[in-house]
């Protein structure tokens, strides 16, 4: 597949072009021993109004230095750091991570709010990460008075310069990742900190219950069930209280709900979108945009030799052998990240995304839900036809169109 972008500003109408693939490097139309160079035809129609350059939809999927320092090495260079997180950003997606046990560099943080960020994880509150390449959850014995003080100790200075550099607004602070009861009592006091001192909305995927007198006893913000255990009735209490309700996928849901694992139906990675827009979800979690932990996954990978028959695998191996694909959307290139066609994907689902909200703005949400109705009708309920998902995303392109003043 390849991918054709329209700038911003782009005259409306149709274009037509070629692309033309040239085996082995032989000139157009000329035989090589491999055959002849390949002309595809590409007709592209840009619409009447643009995408804006941050997403509507905040998005934490983790992208994890410690995978990255794996292949690339300790330290990893501001240039390679910053080619992964404009990639992300091509995919409308945040460069961020909420296993990071040291808060993001500012800089980094200062040019991607230019690119598009709109969210980002401060601080996973958990034992530091050392030379491990991730830290998920801690224990409840971490969480001492020595462990609470040192995490005061470095964030009072981090904050206050996010806030002198304006970037607060985009802050959030991922801790307890699938936690159950036992952690509410300190869920509720490190949370609680967070927010009294700091201002800054706390996130969990902890399980509790989607209901806001929970949420504010234990000082959550920001909610984030399993996608198949998302209630829309429930999410819109929580928001009428001023809080917000994500979701997430990992290795599970399976069928009937979407997810993006390689084994599942490719369009599922751009439905689930158009369900966050109709379920009104607040934002959506993945664990890891880069877990390369499995086997042969131990060299960077040259896309001029190494073609597409990789020894890189996708498979989660040991119990979990048939797990394909979790955790990974992106590929470690030589010069960069290399993506995979379920995370153009779900870039494309996003931008669908964007098309309801432009459609929101000017008829209102009920009439862009109702405009989600021909791909999803329920978490468990959508289309599976790659077609119709085209059809649907045209016409409300063309609605768009006909609301537009001029």
């Amino acid at each position: 597949w390849f991918t054709v972008h329209a700038p911003p500003g782009t005259p409306a109408g149709e274009y037509r072009g070629r692309i033309t693939i040239r085996p082995d490097g032989g000139g157009s139309g000329e035989p090589t021993h491999q055959g002849r160079a390949i002309d595809v035809p590409v007709r592209v129609t840009v619409y009447g109004f643009d995408l804006p350059a941050q997403a509507h939809l905040k998005t934490a999927f983790a992208l994890m230095d410690g995978y990255l320092e794996q292949l690339y090495g300790k330290p990893l260079t501001p240039e390679l750091r910053r080619r992964y997180g404009d990639f992300v950003l091509q995919h409308r997606l945040n460069p961020d991570d909420i296993s990071r046990t040291d808060p993001p560099d500012l800089d980094d943080l200062a040019y991607y709010d230019g690119r598009g960020l709109n969210a980002f994880n401060v601080i996973n509150m958990v034992e530091p990460r050392g030379e491990r390449t991730w830290v998920c959850w801690s224990p409840l014995e971490v969480y001492t008075a020595r462990f609470k003080e040192d995490l005061i100790r470095r964030l009072d200075p981090y904050v206050a310069e996010l806030k002198k550099r304006g970037l607060a607004d985009k802050a959030y602070v991922y801790t307890f990742d699938e936690r159950g009861e036992d952690f509410y009592p300190t869920m509720r006091e490190y949370f609680g900190l967070i927010k009294e001192r700091y201002g800054i909305p706390t996130l969990t995927t902890a399980y509790l219950k989607q209901d806001p007198q929970v949420m504010r006893d234990l000082n959550v913000d920001w909610n984030c069930p399993l996608s198949s255990v998302y209630r829309y009735d429930d999410a819109a209490k929580c928001r009428e209280q001023g809080l917000q309700t994500w979701a997430y996928v990992c290795l599970g849901p399976r069928y009937p709900y979407a997810n993006w694992l390689a084994d599942d139906p490719l369009i599922e990675a751009r439905v689930i979108w158009w369900q966050a827009y109709h379920q009104q979800m607040d934002g959506f979690l993945y664990w890891g945009l880069n877990i390369w932990g499995r086997a042969n996954n131990d060299y960077l990978i040259d896309p001029e030799t190494d073609g597409p028959r990789l020894r890189w695998s996708i498979s989660t191996g040991g119990d979990y052998a048939w797990l394909q694909g979790d955790g990974e959307l992106l590929y470690a290139g030589k010069d960069g990240p290399i993506g995979c066609i379920r995370l153009a994907n779900i870039r494309d689902g996003l931008e669908d995304y964007e098309y309801l909200w432009k459609l929101a703005e000017l008829e209102g949400t009920d009439a862009a839900r109702q405009g989600c109705l021909p791909v999803t009708t329920s978490m468990t309920q959508f289309t599976r036809d790659a077609n119709e998902v085209s059809k649907q995303r045209e016409r409300i392109a063309r609605r768009i169109e006909s609301l537009l003043p001029g």
